[in-house]
């Protein structure tokens, strides 16, 4: 199976979220099966992403947009994607993986959450959506969809369905275990 990790390319993120995320990010590379989807490689938590997953041995899927395409000359021996647009890149992330874990990131990767569900709302896609909340970073887009519930713009089933707050290691692997054996049963792994 693939996940795509949307996160950050900053190179200035604090140690300990650089830490946090780097212990989720060796999880995800060490777990079998489990192949990456990344929209980008060349700085900050995407850059460790992509290194520690080919550091296991595991196929990494980059999607880079047009303002980034010579990057893929870095990336010889992976899957690459150029996209028109950043649109473009987070729909082809999306259309290339199984499900999505998103770590710390800034606007690109918060437009990416909401893009992405976006799309698993209107297609009815069982795609499990995880975000990796352990700094609390996300906290105010938790509380922005109660308000829509309280102004009535989002019903509140919506509200907590598509997206899952994880705080913990475990139950982002716990996920993946559950969907591969619910839904990868018989079916070669992606």
């Amino acid at each position: 199976m693939k996940i795509f990790i949307g996160c950050s390319a900053a190179d200035s993120l604090t140690l300990d979220t650089y830490n946090l995320c780097g212990t989720l990010i060796r999880e995800l590379a060490a777990t079998p099966d489990v192949d990456l989807v990344l929209g980008g490689a060349s700085s900050g938590l995407m850059q460790l992403c992509y290194q520690t997953f080919k550091d296991c041995g595991k196929n990494v899927t980059i999607v880079l947009d047009k303002t980034r395409e010579s990057e893929a000359l870095n990336y010889i021996e992976d899957q690459v994607f150029v996209e028109e647009t950043t649109f473009d890149r987070t729909k082809r992330c999306y259309q290339e993986s199984d499900m999505a874990v998103f770590l710390e990131g800034g606007t690109g990767t918060m437009t990416e959450i909401l893009g992405v569900r976006e799309e698993v709302r209107t297609t009815n896609r069982d795609y499990p959506i995880y975000l990796y909340n352990m700094t609390h970073l996300y906290d105010p887009l938790f509380q922005l969809f109660k308000e829509g519930v309280k102004r009535r713009t989002i019903s509140k089933a919506e509200s907590t369905m598509y997206m899952k707050e994880v705080k913990e290691v475990d139950e982002v692997i716990r996920g993946i275990d559950t969907f591969k054996i619910t839904h990868m049963k018989g079916e070669n792994v992606k």
